[in-house]
This record gives structure tokens, C-alpha cells and sequence, in this order.
């Protein structure tokens, strides 16, 4: 046990915030949403997407139905993590983290909608601010994409390619 809990912390530690090494375990320090956090831009937009915590997809081509989490910390409701567990033949997700926040904007401020496989223009490409720190202008999308948002700001995509998650900044 104390193994598993040094790999996950050496992991949140050596590797960049954004776009973490995978991880085998979930981390007691976070919980999945339940109905009392749907609240805020959760409950406004619920008639639209009732579930904007977690969506199901295939994000790495291999068959089996994976899931995208925003996940709620235990000890602190305003701290929020986007994961992503895939799914291993062996029963064990694969667990990415792709962003987490202890800002104390709210979980809620944010949303997640499946993307399908296809050909997506980033915020570099649509004329949009600044462009200099821009990765890719666009990107084809083989598998399920994850498309996390702020409400009624940009937002990101995030893809699977060369065995992890990246990204392009996307904007309405």
C-alpha cells in the first residue's frame, strides 16, 4: 500500500501539473461529484448536460469505454481535478490527471462534453488573442476527444496521442 501511495506522490510532484504521468490509484484526497455539488453553473445549464462532471468515451482507441472525472477534494469543496481513468483489460484504470485547481474557483465553473473523432481548429486558428505560445493550430482527432470548458469562456481539448494526453486551447 505505502508503494502505491509514494508512486502517485512522486508522480504529482516530478511531473508538470498539467498532463501527469499515469497513475494506478485514486487518491482519497478527491471524491466524485454526487447530487448535492450540482449547484451553480451545474444547475443552470443541468436541463443541457445533467451530468457535466463525467462523460464516457473510447479516449485511447483501444475499444473499451473509458471516463473523464472533474473530480471535488475532500478536504477543500473549491478545489477541483480533471482525470482520466482509463479503462485496462486487466480491470485496473489507468489514471491521467490532466489539470487540477486549489484557486477556489469552484468545481462547478467548469464542464465536460465528448468530442467526437474529427478535425478541430484551435483558438490560434480562429484569430483569437495572442498566439505566440500556441502549440498546434489544429488537430485531427482519431478517438474520443474530452472537451473541458469554463462556462461561457474558452476552453480545451484534450486527445490521446503517443501514449498521453495533450492539448489545444479552443474558444467558442
Amino acid at each position: 500500500m505505502n508503494g502505491k501511495i509514494y508512486t502517485l506522490i512522486l508522480c504529482l510532484i516530478i511531473v508538470p501539473q498539467r498532463m501527469s504521468a499515469a497513475v494506478n490509484i485514486i487518491d482519497p484526497e478527491w471524491r466524485y461529484p454526487n447530487k448535492s455539488d450540482i449547484k451553480w453553473d451545474w444547475k443552470d445549464y443541468f436541463e443541457i448536460n445533467p451530468e457535466p462532471f463525467h462523460i464516457v468515451g473510447d479516449f485511447n482507441g483501444d475499444g473499451l469505454q473509458d471516463n473523464a472525472w472533474i473530480m471535488i477534494g475532500v478536504k477543500d469543496s473549491n478545489a477541483w481535478r480533471l482525470s482520466v481513468h482509463l479503462t485496462q483489460e486487466s480491470g485496473d484504470d489507468k489514471i491521467f490527471i490532466l489539470d487540477e485547481s486549489f484557486q477556489g474557483i469552484p468545481a462547478q465553473a467548469y464542464g465536460l462534453t465528448k468530442l467526437s473523432p474529427g478535425h478541430y481548429l484551435s483558438v490560434c486558428n480562429k484569430g483569437h488573442g495572442d498566439t505566440s505560445r500556441c502549440m498546434e493550430d489544429e488537430i485531427d482527432i482519431p478517438y474520443d476527444g474530452i472537451n473541458f470548458f469554463r462556462y461561457e469562456s474558452a476552453g480545451r481539448i484534450f486527445y490521446y496521442k503517443n501514449d498521453k494526453f495533450n492539448f489545444i486551447w479552443e474558444s467558442d
